[in-house]
């Protein structure tokens, strides 16, 4: 298979878009450049125009986010505990370590799930939760 490769500056890094048709890198990049666009008219904190700058004042002060479950890998020993009290967030892989189906080591948590979180936090053996609130600091 032929690929083609085109690398550019973009964001403070390098963009690379590579393609199996040659013949279509024009159009990759043309379609790329939009969706570039986008974003910088959306996100871009330099240009005074964007939704996130026409926004900022309302931010001001902070926004709240919601708590966050941290989960030490390296502390598990497979027992399970915390998928039986958190089954909404944490599931078990075929050994019984748990797996946080589309999050890594940082699991939001629903305003509704709280003490469920605060509860696996509690009784988890291995020291292996801790729950993260008031954007990122330790909670208790």
């Amino acid at each position: 298979m032929t690929t083609s490769t085109l690398d550019w500056p973009l964001w403070s890094t390098t963009a690379r878009l590579v393609v199996n048709d040659p013949a279509r890198l024009i159009e990759a990049r043309a379609v790329t450049d939009a969706v570039l666009a986008e974003i910088e008219t959306a996100a871009s904190r330099f240009r005074p125009d964007s939704e996130l700058a026409a926004r900022s004042a309302e931010f001001a002060s902070g926004a709240e986010v919601s708590d966050t479950l941290h989960i030490d890998w390296t502390r598990f020993d497979g027992r399970g505990l915390c998928t039986e009290i958190l089954p909404e967030l944490l599931t078990r892989d075929d050994w019984g370590f748990p797996l946080a189906p589309r999050h890594g080591s940082d699991v939001p948590v629903p305003d509704r799930l709280v003490d469920a979180a605060v509860e696996a936090v509690a009784l988890c053996p291995r020291l292996a939760l801790s729950l993260l609130q008031d954007q990122g600091r330790p909670g208790p």
